[in-house]
Formats: structure tokens, C-alpha cells, sequence
């Protein structure tokens, strides 16, 4: 069985798309993933599956959410090891410990085309700063990405690609989350 982590964009934000999480694991139960975890309620899962493409069962969840809950929920997964990498990858994690709040991921659904990167606008905040590798985009806000000036819709705009973005903590803990259902218990 191989770990993967599951990110649904735009879920229990508002009064619309509400989805309680023992739903959201009775759905990946019935799509065959074995032992989904969520995280908090805005959409984070870790779960065990056969080898599989990430896109396809991004794919799969995201239909039986259209099919039994009526509405569009977009799904992002990374497998463990991807998803480790991007976290690791992080080039302001050294600002955790002193500015917890500031930090941010972006996770991409695809690579972004070179042109796309080029083209983005500055950041509305001289203080607030980005870096994109691959598939995600690390973000610096200094105020909190909730009094930052970047919208949620950001990168989708500019990129095109799907995106869902996860603050710093909830980050680690996924990646904690998942290394340890990765990790042998004996190891």
C-alpha cells in the first residue's frame, strides 16, 4: 500500500460546500481508500491506496463529492514522497519558529508554464515575498495570508493551474501525519 495526502480547495469555508469530515472518510472509504485521516475541517486527508496515479484518484473524490453531495470540490493528492519534497523543499521555513502565521504553501495541481511564472504581477505588499518549485508555491505574508492583499484565486488566475493553499502548520502536520503511516512501527 502506498501513503498519499488528499487536499480539497474550498470546502466548510463559507455556507456553502459543507462537508463534515466523517462524510468525507465514509467517501474515500467507499472510492477504496484504506484508513483515511482527516486534518482540521478544511479538507485534508491522509490515506492508504494501491498504487495509483495522484490524478486519478484527485479524480475520483472529487466526483463522488459532485455525485453525492451535489456540489464541485476540487481535489489535489500527492503521493507521501511528493508531498515530504514539497515541504522540505520550503526556501522560508527557517522563519517558522519566529513567524509561524507568515507562512504559507500553494499547492499546484500541475507545472505552471515558464511564461505564466514570468508574467505574474508584484505582490501588493513590498514585505511579502513567493517562491515557486514545481508544484507549489511557498509564501512569506508577514501579517498573515488572511490581511495579505493576495486573493485565495491568486495563482489559479495567473498560473492556470488548480491551486489550494495550506498555512505552515497544517503543512507540518499533514507531512507528520503521513510519515508516520509511512514509517514501519518498528523503524
Amino acid at each position: 500500500m502506498h501513503i498519499y495526502v488528499a487536499l480539497l480547495r474550498g470546502i466548510n469555508i463559507g455556507p456553502h460546500k459543507q462537508i463534515k469530515m466523517d462524510q468525507l472518510r465514509a467517501l474515500c472509504t467507499e472510492l477504496g481508500w484504506d484508513a483515511p485521516q482527516t486534518y482540521i475541517q478544511t479538507g485534508n486527508v491522509v490515506f492508504e491506496h494501491p498504487s495509483t496515479p495522484p490524478e486519478r484518484l484527485a479524480a475520483d473524490l472529487r466526483a463522488a463529492i459532485q455525485g453525492q453531495l451535489g456540489f464541485d470540490a476540487p481535489v489535489l493528492v500527492r503521493s507521501v514522497e511528493e508531498y515530504r519534497a514539497e515541504v522540505a523543499a520550503n526556501p522560508f521555513a527557517e522563519r517558522h519558529t519566529s513567524e509561524p502565521k507568515a507562512l504559507h504553501i500553494a499547492f499546484l495541481g500541475a507545472l505552471p508554464a515558464p511564461e505564466r511564472i514570468a508574467g505574474l504581477p508584484e505582490l501588493p505588499d513590498p514585505r511579502e515575498a513567493y517562491a515557486i518549485i514545481a508544484r507549489a508555491v511557498y509564501l512569506y505574508c508577514p501579517a498573515g495570508y488572511g490581511r495579505s492583499n493576495i486573493p485565495h484565486a491568486f495563482w489559479e488566475r495567473h498560473l492556470k493551474v488548480p491551486a489550494t493553499v495550506r498555512n505552515w502548520n497544517t503543512a507540518l502536520a499533514l507531512r507528520d501525519l503521513a510519515t508516520a503511516r509511512a514509517t514501519p512501527p518498528d523503524a
